[in-house]
């Protein structure tokens, strides 16, 4: 369930980032128990994406390494025919500042560590074959209303890899009524608005013979474009009985 929630969305981001007359996306805030826990800005030059910056907060964590806030950037270089991403992470512990960076240029991909004043190659993680690509295949039943999704990693000299699978049912219209994973232990019911885009779903917990509901997500959009403004997601992890009254987690987009 996570993974196709996560595609969904990618989705809408996506179209966001490539529209053009003011709404391009350049602000995600994520809040979790009302407290700000990530934030991430996106970077543009000439009108193509080229980086996003991340952080992450864990100020109230108590975590066994200390770490109270992570930091990750992305770019993205073209150097001559390649396209080289490369991405840093910050640590800032209690003690100390430790600074890590990847860089996937062509078929090669590097770690390094920030010791002194230079960057220190990690041996360990270098790979120069990283040719592998990831597939989203989907099959339908004869009357298209069942479609199986999945998500297969493939390379030239070992067989296709099962990453994830999971099943969409729709109705006669075309809209999506059910979801869930290959166990079916998660059922998702979802309402559209006029657009087709979800504007409530309802996740389910099927366990014993037994239905309960687990989490309730609700969306807005600007009505002139159906870019995402904000989700909101209750659930009765966290605040228990109380889900209906405190949103576990929300999501704020913000355009320009």
């Amino acid at each position: 369930m996570k993974s196709a929630s996560v595609l969904f969305l990618f989705a809408l981001l996506l179209t966001a980032c490539a529209s053009t007359g003011g709404h391009r996306l350049i602000r995600e805030e994520v809040y979790e128990y009302g407290t700000l826990s990530c934030l991430t800005t996106y970077q543009y030059e000439e009108g193509e994406l080229v980086g996003k910056t991340t952080v992450y907060y864990f100020k109230d964590f108590n975590w066994d390494d200390h770490i109270d806030t992570i930091c990750y950037s992305y770019q993205t270089n073209k150097v001559g025919d390649n396209i080289e991403e490369i991405t840093y992470r910050t640590e800032i512990r209690k003690d100390t500042v430790i600074k890590y960076k990847s860089v996937l240029s062509g078929v090669t991909y590097s770690e390094y560590t920030y010791v002194g004043d230079e960057w220190v190659e990690d041996d360990r993680y270098r790979n120069d074959d990283v040719s592998g690509i990831t597939i989203d295949s989907v099959t339908y039943s004869s009357d298209s209303l069942l479609a199986t999704h999945l998500l297969i990693y493939r390379t030239a000299d070992t067989p296709d890899k099962i990453m994830h699978k999971y099943i969409n049912r729709y109705d006669h219209k075309g809209r999506k009524i059910r979801e869930y994973t290959e166990e079916l232990r998660l059922t998702r019911k979802i309402a559209y608005n006029r657009r087709g885009l979800e504007k409530k779903t309802v996740d389910y917990d099927v366990k014993d013979g037994r239905t309960s509901r687990v989490q309730r997500i609700i969306w807005k959009y600007d009505r002139k474009t159906g870019v995402p403004l904000r989700q909101t997601r209750y659930s009765t992890y966290g605040y228990g009985v109380a889900w209906f009254r405190k949103p576990l987690y929300k999501t704020i987009w913000t355009y320009e």
